[in-house]
């Protein structure tokens, strides 16, 4: 996430994948992937990523925030070299 740029830009011919689901569900999956001290969703909050500053990640809301920029930002990226990147965007919960 953090290097998007950098890898959309340097990698010619690259197949990027967005998977997409429920935010409920993927939150609550977050939530108990791992022990609950050190569950997914905690990571998250603490990892500092592009688009989620530490401290931020604690409910549906604010994952579901993250993750539509997040998309916003891959398609962007992308866009810039068109014919030369692939994106394929799939629904994982159809």
């Amino acid at each position: 996430v953090n290097y998007l740029n950098e890898i959309v830009g340097g990698i010619p011919n690259a197949t990027f994948i967005l998977t997409f689901r429920n935010m409920t569900n993927w939150f609550r999956s977050l939530t108990n992937w791992g022990t609950p001290e050190n569950n997914m969703r905690k990571r998250f909050e603490r990892a500092n990523i592009t688009g989620l500053p530490e401290g931020v990640g604690k409910n549906v809301s604010q994952f579901s925030s993250f993750y539509c920029e997040y998309v916003k930002r891959v398609r962007k990226e992308v866009a810039k070299y068109p014919g030369r990147h692939e994106l394929i965007e799939i629904d994982i919960e159809d």
